[in-house]
């Protein structure tokens, strides 16, 4: 009985586990398609995207109520087997299909729009919390002089990525930026700032 109990706390355990990552994969995804980008463009660590899904929550908030129904779900499962209440663990397998159903369309409906709305605010250097480049010096020139607001997305051993800041006050919120993508052997070195200001 024990055995069970702890087999049934692992399967709960991993159920919450794949629907973290399932709304961190989700929350990505629609990060970069905002930006006219694919997310297979950098390797992802798991540890990764299971941070993305649970500090979604500083910016869609709802995304704590399928998290808290798969929670409460687990335990009520638990208690069930424990107690043996066989009316119920009868239906198991179709309570958990339905379940399943709802908590992941609900997860992808919530963590698609956090993804979304948290680009929307990293497309303009007033609200990104993205580094702001200040310079950008080749091995032979300076690639970039901070005339332009332009900010860093991304930075990995092979290249760093590059763009525009948006005007949100023109209404360009609709707006694909444009991205520039450099080698990263080109680069001598990036001097950047953060905009504490928002």
């Amino acid at each position: 009985m024990k055995k069970t109990q702890i087999a049934n706390v692992r399967e709960q355990l991993f159920l919450i586990s794949i629907i973290v990552l399932f709304s961190g994969l989700v929350f990505i995804d629609s990060y970069y398609q905002r930006f006219g980008l694919k997310h297979q463009i950098t390797d992802f660590s798991v540890t990764h995207i299971a941070y993305k899904g649970l500090i979604m929550i500083k910016f869609y908030w709802w995304i704590i109520i399928p998290y808290a129904l798969t929670a409460g779900f687990s335990w009520f499962e638990i208690v069930a087997i424990r107690s043996d209440w066989k009316g119920l663990l009868d239906l198991r397998i179709p309570i958990m299909y339905i379940f399943l159903f709802v908590v992941f369309s609900t997860v992808y409906y919530i963590a698609d729009k956090a993804g979304m709305r948290r680009a929307q605010l990293d497309l303009s250097s007033e609200t990104s919390e993205l580094p702001v480049i200040d310079e950008i010096v080749s091995k032979q020139l300076t690639y970039y002089d901070g005339k332009k607001n332009y900010l860093l997305f991304l930075d990995s051993k092979d290249y760093i990525i590059v763009f525009e800041s948006i005007d949100l006050k023109r209404g360009e919120d609709n707006t694909v930026p444009t991205i520039l993508r450099i080698p990263r052997q080109e680069i001598f070195e990036i001097r950047t700032s953060i905009n504490f200001n928002h």
